[in-house]
């Protein structure tokens, strides 16, 4: 270590700091014989100090300590540093702060701090100047960019940290915000290339059974059979009704079979069904016949991109986001767009906009897209038909869709039919328009069918409402329950809600409306509704009209959830008034039973008939679902209706799997998680099962058991499903998946095979250690590149140089200290790279490396 040129006697504790630094600390000052030496005002001394920006980003500098015991620091590391930006005239230098602070001049010529409408003269320890470097002092640092500015003189370190945060601190906390989002765009990819695997086998069937009984009589009992299996990736299924027939006895009703084949990826026909299927073009009917169509059997959840631009001003950035998860970005300067990703459904987007001064402002949009939108560009049809299964002869029908743009949809088609020998041909259109504010209008009409219209404003405003008109009319294959002869009926549907801030004890108001009549006719009903939503409830009151019951009837209703620890879940209470006294008192109440069963009691008592209590239950019993009502009155006999159904699925290895359905039609997943001790992805000799790991697929959480087998049925076929495990759960973390997350395009009507071998990380430990020309060894970063690819990951050394990561693979990796560290310390590594090799096993679960050496680089070298 070297001092300064001059020494000047000080006060004992300057003394003390200054034996400190020269003792147990990395005070570095520049030789008598250093060209620059000489610049060093009297008494002032030069050494190494550790710059932080709130412990986000750190830079080692060269430092000043005054006579005495004042911290200098260059002004231009520590502007640079945080990232504030600035603007430089001659010898001035103006910082924009955030918004609250304003700006800061600093005049080195005058030797002048003006902060607003304050100016202050610099003094000797304020601002020094050496070798073209200007040094300002911690207090007058903090002055000038409005933060705190902390110097710990027995650590030599000096910490800057601001409300808001520094620009700095934004884009570190900006980067692990948006560095997910390439990552999404290629799981995107993943999922639209993944491969469609045709396979044959497995086995599922489907089975209900319902029955009525009264205490006089024995009502009946129905029930059906319906099985599906998997031929050559498409899905053959065959099912019969069975009824009693009153004397002990089954008997079979119509049988029907149907063949349905996806073919993924395919632009013409992405599926096609022959035997009995629904199809129609203006109403769904039962034909046996076939059917084709482009459209996906799950509807796509993305719909389109919009564009979003704001106006800013220069260096400003946003982030789009979407229930907290990042949609999209752009850079400061850049003027393009932003193309956000928009659901079907309604997308609440916040917008992050970040000035370059650090400031931050969140704004609110909601973005509404209908399911009868179509995604731009896009034209899906589906057409076919066959022979009628009731109400008509035969049918044929065509119909197609096409998203003009985002914002406009139309659709097209017709169908005929034939009745005897007289045959009708129908059109039919309609057209959908939207605007990203949230309003969506749409008109459908089909000759001799219906005509409806429907506007809706979902938007992020305190008011949302929606109207909705549909016109239907009667004709001679449409058979009608009205009695009149009129030409059809006439429905309207209207909802206007009120969003109350979210302190107020209301959360919202509602008000509904709803209207029917005969065409050309004044309405037949009506019903009028005002609910206010509370927290754990609501409270309505409604006024019902029924012209042909001749009824005038008011009534109030008041919903209650109840809190946790009652045994009942919520409680309804309503009273009805008509034109001459009270109408009907009803109350119930429902209670949760297990994880996925419910049981509601019910009492009513209305005028004329007296007092009626039904009670119910409903619920996946593991194997089915069960569905029962029991009602009993004084003036009726009681009865129970109960009504079952589940499902059984077969693979030919394992045994039956019992569920409760549906199953035909959809696919199922099954396999094995082990650990896999030599990597290959198979369960071999030796390899334990894991049990009691959790695997999510398709957002539904199941267990493998002690064999580690799992199961699943509720998988869309054909469309792309992601099976992932929680490795989160693990009690032991150095075990995760030898394969990250898993797309499967899943067969119809079977199981499809999909394991989950699990291998050993290692823990990398190592040492930093340096010359004693370097100045430290603490907060270095290290990069470890995998030579297969993938991402780097960065670690940072601790204060005596050692450094450890956790979860590293097997593979062969790449470990380099980080240039910008290197650039600081003024050094270069010994060795420049050093290979990392993690092999499958090892006895040791930490591999520990040989040091690394810091020395100081050459002039040469620099």
């Amino acid at each position: 270590m070297t001092r300064g040129v001059a020494g000047r006697e000080g006060g004992a504790a300057t003394r003390r700091i200054r034996l400190g630094l020269a003792v147990g600390l990395v005070l570095t000052v520049l030789g008598a014989q250093a060209a620059g030496a000489q610049a060093l005002p009297t008494g002032f001394e030069q050494g190494i100090f550790e710059l932080r920006a709130a412990r986000i980003a750190t830079e080692t500098v060269a430092g000043l300590l005054s006579p005495s015991g004042v911290v200098l620091v260059p002004v231009d590391r520590a502007i640079a540093l945080t990232g504030m930006p600035v603007r430089r005239a001659d010898s001035t230098l103006v910082v924009e702060r955030s918004r609250n602070a304003g700006n800061a001049t600093l005049d080195y010529r005058a030797r002048r701090l003006t902060d607003g409408p304050r100016s202050v003269q610099l003094g000797a320890e304020d601002l020094v100047h050496v070798d073209g470097v200007s040094y300002l002092s911690t207090v007058r640092l903090a002055q000038l960019m409005g933060a705190s500015v902390e110097a710990d003189r027995g650590q030599l370190a000096v910490t800057m940290t601001r409300s808001p945060p520094f620009p700095v601190e934004q884009a570190a906390a900006r980067a692990l915000r948006t560095a997910g989002a390439p990552e999404r765009s290629v799981a995107g990819a993943a999922r639209l290339t993944t491969p469609f695997t045709p396979r044959t086998g497995g086995a599922v069937v489907d089975w209900t059974a319902s029955t009525v009984r009264s205490t006089r009589s024995f009502g009946g009992s129905t029930g059906s059979l319906r099985s599906g299996a998997a031929i050559y990736g498409g899905d053959v299924a065959a099912g019969v009704t069975l009824t009693d027939d009153g004397a002990g006895g089954v008997r079979a009703g119509t049988a029907e079979w149907s063949y349905r084949r996806g073919i993924p990826g395919s632009r013409l026909v992405r599926q096609f069904q022959v035997g009995d299927v629904l199809g129609g073009g203006t109403q769904l009917r039962s034909l046996r016949g076939l059917t084709l169509t482009n459209a996906r059997l799950a509807s796509d959840p993305e719909f389109a991109s919009v564009p979003v631009n704001l106006s800013l001003p220069q260096g400003w950035q946003y982030e789009v986001y979407q229930n907290g998860q990042l949609l999209g970005f752009s850079d400061a300067g850049v003027r393009a767009p932003v193309f956000v990703p928009l659901r079907y459904g309604t997308t609440p987007v916040q917008v992050r906009l970040v000035s370059p001064a650090g400031d931050e402002t969140v704004r609110d949009f909601s973005y509404l897209i209908p399911q009868s939108q179509q995604q731009p560009g896009r034209l899906e049809y589906t057409a076919g038909g066959g022979r009628c299964i009731s109400s008509c002869r035969t049918i044929a029908f065509g119909n197609a869709s096409y998203g003009v743009a985002p914002w406009l949809s139309v659709s097209a088609g017709a169908e005929r039919t034939s009745v005897d020998s007289a045959a009708r041909l129908r059109p039919e259109g309609g057209v959908s328009i939207l605007t990203y504010s949230g309003w969506n209008a749409q008109f459908q009409a089909a000759h001799e069918r219906f005509r409806r219209a429907s506007l809706l404003y979902g938007g992020a405003g305190r008011i949302v409402g929606s109207g909705s008109y549909a016109r239907t009319f009667v004709d001679a294959d449409q058979p009608s329950v009205i009695t009149t002869t009129d030409q059809g009926r006439w429905l309207f549907d209207g909802q206007l809600q009120l969003r109350t801030p979210i302190d107020s004890r209301i959360s919202g108001w509602r008000l509904d409306n709803s209207l029917e009549g005969v065409v050309a006719g004044r309405p037949q009903r009506s019903r009028t509704s005002v609910t206010a939503e509370l927290r754990g409830g609501n409270i309505g009151v409604s006024y019902d009209v029924d012209h042909l019951r001749a009824l005038r009837e008011a009534g109030v209703t008041a919903l209650a959830v109840l809190p946790r620890g009652w045994h009942a879940s919520s409680a309804l209470g309503t009273v009805l008034f008509d034109q001459r006294s009270l109408h009907a008192l009803e109350f119930s109440t429902s209670m949760q039973t297990g994880k996925r069963g419910a049981a509601a009691l019910t009492a009513r008592w209305q005028r004329g008939t007296g007092i009626i209590v039904s009670a119910g239950f409903n619920g996946a019993l593991r194997a089915m679902r069960l569905t029962s009502r029991l009602s009993a009155s004084r003036s009726r006999p009681a009865y129970l209706a109960t009504a079952a159904s589940g499902s059984v699925a077969l693979d030919g290895l394992h045994r039956p799997s019992l569920f409760e359905g549906p199953g035909v039609g959809l696919g199922g997943v099954a396999g094995r998680v082990f650990y896999d001790l030599n990597a290959d992805g198979r369960f071999g000799a030796g390899e334990l099962p894991a049990p009691d790991v959790r695997i999510i697929v398709n957002g539904a959480p199941v267990r493998s058991d002690s064999a580690g087998h799992y199961r699943a049925w509720n998988v869309v076929p054909y469309e792309s499903s992601a099976i992932v495990v929680d490795t989160l759960a693990f009690s032991d973390f150095s075990w995760t998946l030898l394969r990250g997350r898993t797309v499967l395009r899943a067969t119809p009507g079977m199981f499809n095979r999909v394991d989950f071998p699990l291998v050993r990380t290692r823990e990398v430990a190592g040492q930093l250690v340096a010359d004693s020309s370097i100045a430290t060894v603490a907060g270095v970063s290290l990069l470890l590149e995998n030579e297969a690819g993938g991402e780097t990951q960065r670690l940072v050394t601790f204060s005596d140089g050692s450094f450890y990561l956790s979860r590293v693979m097997p593979g062969r990796y790449r470990l380099t200290v980080s240039d910008t560290s290197l650039d600081a310390l003024g050094a270069i590594a010994d060795p420049v790279a050093m290979p990392v090799v993690i092999t499958l096993v090892a006895d040791d679960p930490v591999l520990t490396l040989p040091p690394i050496r810091l020395r100081r680089r050459s002039s040469a070298g620099r």
